[in-house]
């Protein structure tokens, strides 16, 4: 007897199963039916016990199934559209029986060779995920953005290296278009400058903001300023205040480098900065320093920050306009020693 047929019937196995310890292949219909009669091996007639409960959605069960027959087993388990005996079905038979597992499982296509386009737009259309595991076209990514703008990105990442650049700024600004929060997977200017002229609020999906983008908030769009301003970096905020050293008042961060810097470029940014940055003393020293002492007058006149400035230039006294009671005793002591 040939490995390859069934033992009962003597034809050949497709899919065979073996329930004895002597492994003795058989179709699943036929050793069904002898169980009804025996719970011994058909050949050897060792005793065995069959799961309680047969797997029905397996082309297993059939020794030779119909259409009827794989349309019952696709319809509940679509993966089994593997097993179709494409040589004993119609190509009409074959399209529908597909057609039908696509319809339960639309991830099943990709378990097809060659899926016609038609099908393929079928699948697509039941779930736009499905495109990821398909070899996909230009047109068939933009059916599934226009569906599905959530899947974009995976798309545009998963075909990059398929499609031209114009292709895929093309999806890209479709995908935009769709659901403007998708700009947050796509770091680069085009799409920012896009994305805002869409709408100027998208740019609380802006994964970054850049330089040219906080210009163009801050010339086009005002009310957007403190929301732009409050989530740009360090990088970017030293190249802004090289061009509007007066944008130092929409800053309430700790990092008192871009303090200097600002103050650095244009000293009257003193007056923009917050009460915490004028009255620290890193920066109170630096404008004293740079002034030459003349800003004794809009700093707080502490004894410390008068020596400062009487230090770097003798005739700042004069700019002590609200000494504190120790700045007054050290006045005193200075004109009594001259």
């Amino acid at each position: 007897m040939e490995a390859d047929c069934c033992a009962s019937c003597f034809e050949k196995l497709t899919f065979p199963i073996s329930y004895c310890e002597n492994n003795h292949s058989f179709h699943r219909s036929c050793i069904l039916n002898w169980n009804l009669k025996n719970l011994a091996c058909p050949v050897c007639r060792t005793k065995y016990y069959p799961p309680e409960k047969e797997d029905c959605a397996s082309l297993r069960n059939f020794r030779n199934p119909s259409v009827e027959d794989y349309k019952k087993v696709i319809t509940v388990n679509p993966l089994q559209i593997r097993y179709l005996d494409r040589a004993n079905l119609s190509q009409l038979d074959y399209e529908i029986l597909w057609l039908t597992a696509v319809t339960k499982m639309p991830s099943v296509i990709q378990q097809r060779a060659d899926p016609p386009l038609r099908l393929r737009l079928y699948a697509i259309y039941l779930c736009p995920k499905t495109i990821l595991n398909l070899d996909a076209s230009f047109d068939e990514s933009i059916y599934a953005i226009s569906l599905d703008p959530g899947v974009a990105p995976e798309i545009i990442s998963k075909f990059s290296n398929k499609f031209t650049l114009d292709q895929l700024a093309k999806l890209t600004v479709l995908a935009i278009t769709n659901l403007p929060r998708n700009i947050k997977h796509f770091n680069n200017q085009f799409c920012y400058d896009y994305s805002l002229s869409l709408d100027p609020h998208n740019i609380y999906y802006f994964s970054e903001i850049t330089f040219k983008t906080c210009l163009e908030v801050i010339d086009n769009h005002k009310n957007l300023i403190h929301y732009c301003l409050s989530r740009i970096k360090k990088p970017v905020w030293l190249d802004l205040l090289v061009v509007k050293n007066n944008l130092i008042k929409y800053y309430f961060g700790q990092d008192l480098d871009i303090v200097i810097h600002a103050l650095r470029q244009n000293l009257s940014a003193f007056f923009y900065l917050n009460y915490l940055h004028r009255t620290s003393k890193k920066v109170i020293k630096f404008v004293l320093t740079k002034s030459k002492g003349r800003y004794i007058q809009h700093v707080s006149q502490n004894l410390i920050t008068c020596k400062l400035a009487y230090k770097l230039n003798p005739k700042n006294l004069k700019f002590m306009t609200k000494p504190s009671k120790a700045v007054k005793k050290w006045i005193v002591s200075l004109k009594a020693a001259s």
